[in-house]
């Protein structure tokens, strides 16, 4: 309970430490994405030690995060389309991204994830759960 309440004190320090509009959304965007990351953190997680969920939906917030601002639409927007399931052309597509467009979202991720993914490996990416599982294994 201690480290809950400093986290709090922390969030708001932070928070109202500043006036610019700009740096409180980005502060409530940091907090937005570590609430989406404990909110996967279920008991049986915590039981059994194995916590691979919450790295796979890290990895898949830097996915939705590279998404949006390529496509320019707001992260919700393509947090409502991009699931770990969805096919990786069919994300493309709708998101009106080209290959072009494919071969720089594999950079960021390279580069957001601090992995090295073969031109081999990004070509055979059929779902978004496929680069999840090559970023998580590498």
């Amino acid at each position: 309970m201690l480290n809950l309440q400093n986290v709090k004190r922390d969030i708001s320090k932070a928070y109202f430490s500043t006036a610019n509009t700009a740096e409180r959304y980005n502060i409530l965007q940091e907090i937005l994405k570590h609430i989406d990351d404990l909110r996967t953190t279920t008991v049986k997680q915590i039981e059994d030690g194995s916590f691979e969920t919450i790295e796979e939906n890290k990895v898949l917030y830097v996915i939705h995060d590279i998404l949006a601002i390529s496509s320019g639409l707001h992260i919700d927007s393509v947090k409502a389309l991009v699931h770990i399931d969805s096919e990786v052309s069919h994300v493309f597509a709708e998101l009106n991204l080209d290959s072009l467009d494919f071969v720089e979202f594999i950079m960021e991720v390279e580069e957001k994830c601090d992995v090295e993914i073969s031109d081999y490996d990004a070509e055979g990416f059929k779902r978004i759960s496929d680069i999840v599982s090559a970023v998580i294994n590498k």
